[in-house]
């Protein structure tokens, strides 16, 4: 039987897939960009100024990029539980607090995080990653815990 903790997980990974994605599609021809900027956050240092194989990069960034994921998909499923209890939301209330969630989310990680762990990483156009991160994120995050919700309703009337 699957827990709510494996379920937000599983819900948090899959949004940060579609995150990833819509990062990939961003960076416009420079698929690396999204891990470098990981493994920079992680590492200390600029990938970019030193030798770091491509698969390094790689691997660190999806290891971190993954942990953002499953971490903000647990909080994301708390407060999810919490503000709505047995009820099921409308689907536009599901996808006004996913918006919600996703400018938080790009607040936290782009103007608390990074620039208390790497003053000076945060170049070029933010809005840009707040777009992502409330469209490729946040509403999927929602979207996605809502269905995840209603077949665990199913699934439990069924019995």
């Amino acid at each position: 039987m699957r827990t709510a903790s494996t379920t937000s997980a599983r819900v948090g990974i899959a949004a940060g897939l579609i995150l990833l994605l819509g990062r990939v599609l961003a960076a416009r021809g420079d698929a690396f960009a999204p891990f470098r900027f990981a493994t920079d956050v992680f590492a200390g240092r600029s990938t970019y100024r030193w030798e770091t194989p491509p698969g390094s990069i790689v691997v660190i960034g999806f290891a971190v990029h993954f942990t953002l994921s499953l971490f903000y998909g647990l909080v994301y499923f708390w407060i999810h539980r919490a503000w709505t209890g047995d009820e099921m939301p409308p689907l536009r209330g599901r996808a006004i607090f996913g918006v919600l969630y996703g400018a938080l989310v790009w607040l936290i990680d782009f103007h608390l995080f990074a620039p208390l762990l790497r003053p000076g990483l945060v170049v070029g156009p933010a809005y840009v990653e707040g777009v992502l991160h409330v469209f490729f994120f946040g509403v999927p995050l929602a979207l996605l815990t809502g269905i995840a919700e209603r077949r665990a309703r199913l699934f439990r009337s069924a019995r």
